[in-house]
């Protein structure tokens, strides 16, 4: 969104009123999802001051307590025979294995077709309250696996190729490193 004003001091941003229609709202139409896999990249390219990378890191850490936290506030509430049947804690043990292992980019955490605003046929990204480092392709798979906008397997199966390949060339990371990074966070 454009930003009119702004006051550090008090913490406030007035920005443009980009109305009321989400990418979640409009039929799949390929072109717009291809523009929206394009802004974790664009995403990745923002430079960030030193201390924001010691501070908002999605490492092992920060990662495991955020799945705890899922585990113990939504599974309470759902059944803990099903994380026990799913075999969780071994899942969240090798994510954040992964996590450990891996490089960080400047992450939108929580890209979704709900976090697109449509207005003259353009997309605007808005709430960006969550951003910090993560894996460089957490954003298209969260978009990809989006639970408010499903897309069908064979479009999923289709997209996450050429998304992998876009990450790979605005990082320093080949397609295949890429590839295991988004098995790991696809789960």
């Amino acid at each position: 969104p454009k930003v009119f004003a702004k006051n550090h001091e008090n913490k406030i941003i007035i920005i443009e009123d980009c109305g009321s229609k989400h990418l979640q709202d409009m039929s799949f139409d390929k072109n717009l999802f291809l523009k929206a896999i394009d802004f974790p990249m664009r995403i990745q390219k923002i430079p960030l001051q030193e201390s924001f990378f010691n501070k908002f890191r999605l490492d092992a850490k920060r990662l495991g307590a955020e799945l705890e936290f899922f585990k113990k506030y939504y599974l309470q509430h759902k059944s803990q025979k099903l994380a026990k049947s799913l075999k969780l804690d071994s899942y969240i043990e090798k994510l954040c294995l992964a996590a450990s292992k891996q490089c960080f980019f400047p992450c939108h955490r929580d890209l979704h077709t709900r976090n697109f605003m449509v207005k003259n046929n353009e997309l605007i990204l808005i709430d960006f309250q969550d951003l910090m480092l993560a894996n460089p392709v957490y954003d298209i798979c969260s978009l990809i696996f989006d639970n408010y906008y499903m897309l069908e397997e064979k479009t999923k199966k289709d997209l996450l190729p050429k998304a992998i390949r876009l990450v790979s060339q605005s990082t320093s990371l080949s397609y295949d490193q890429l590839w295991e990074i988004s098995l790991s966070t696809a789960v």
